[in-house]
């Protein structure tokens, strides 16, 4: 009779204890002492003075004309180098051209982190729910949890193209990798690869445009800077954000043995 009571008894799931917020903190206020105004004072000697005092003639105003004149005169007998009008303008052209090359180069760094820092401001609420957010029901729901949409990225040159694949980067947890591509496979016409980061949800960190449609992304372990991607058309290219060039530093061709079907999953493997 004991062991048909034991085996009529329910065995109750156990349940997990809840984790709580790792990002939750507590406020503390402090006063601290005022600084107590100071007055300083000095005294300095005044600098010396001199009276200088003299008469001018005509022969003297002459002759200091004369003495420039001549300087002049001096100046303007001295050879010149023979240039082109040519030379001398693609001379300025290119000075133009490096000047606003290096004016743009040392802004562009600070301006991103002005930018950020501006998005930061705008965005406050949404960081604050994106560390901070529980919602109260969930110690109602057995072993559920409720799920809040916090930023939308847009790209206004990716506005028609589907998202094809993702991938987050394993040192750098603020940048992921997105995949464009089209799964219209009868109306195949070209591809993205962006790289958003969290820090500045308004516009991607790096854009690369391609030819064919881009099914599948994936970001090395160990060098976080390149990331390989795989095409419609068979191709499997690799692209370095380090560099600045919109063109990948390996594509796959006909040559290396390129197969015409789409591909469907790419991979970083460790050396």
């Amino acid at each position: 009779a004991a062991e048909e009571e034991e085996e009529k008894e329910v065995i109750k799931p156990r349940q997990e204890r809840k984790i709580p917020n790792q990002f939750n903190f507590s406020e503390r206020a402090s006063q601290t002492f005022n600084n107590p105004m100071r007055e300083n004072g000095c005294q300095t000697e005044p600098p010396p003075r001199a009276s200088f005092s003299s008469t001018a003639n005509q022969w003297e105003i002459f002759d200091a004309y004369e003495e420039v004149l001549a300087k002049q005169m001096v100046k303007k007998e001295k050879p010149k180098p023979h240039t082109t009008k040519k030379d001398t303008e693609s001379k300025k052209k290119l000075s133009v051209v490096e000047n606003v090359s290096d004016d743009i180069s040392r802004v562009s760094k600070v301006a991103k982190i002005v930018e950020r820092m501006v998005n930061q401001n705008s965005f406050d609420d949404i960081l604050q729910d994106f560390k901070y957010f529980e919602d109260p029901s969930d110690e109602f729901r057995d072993q559920e949890g409720t799920v809040l949409p916090l930023w939308k990225y847009f790209y206004e040159k990716a506005k028609r193209l589907s998202v094809t694949g993702m991938c987050w980067n394993p040192r750098y947890h603020d940048l992921f990798a997105i995949a464009h591509g089209s799964y219209d496979f009868m109306k195949q016409n070209r591809g993205m690869l962006l790289v958003h980061s969290l820090k500045n949800p308004t516009y991607p960190e790096y854009q690369y445009s391609t030819e064919s449609s881009v099914l599948c992304v994936d970001i090395h372990n160990m060098y976080p800077h390149l990331i390989a991607v795989g095409f419609y058309d068979g191709c499997v290219a690799v692209y370095n954000i380090k560099e600045r060039s919109a063109k990948p530093v390996y594509k796959s061709s006909a040559k290396s043995g390129k197969h015409t079907d789409p591909v469907w999953q790419v991979g970083s493997r460790s050396f």
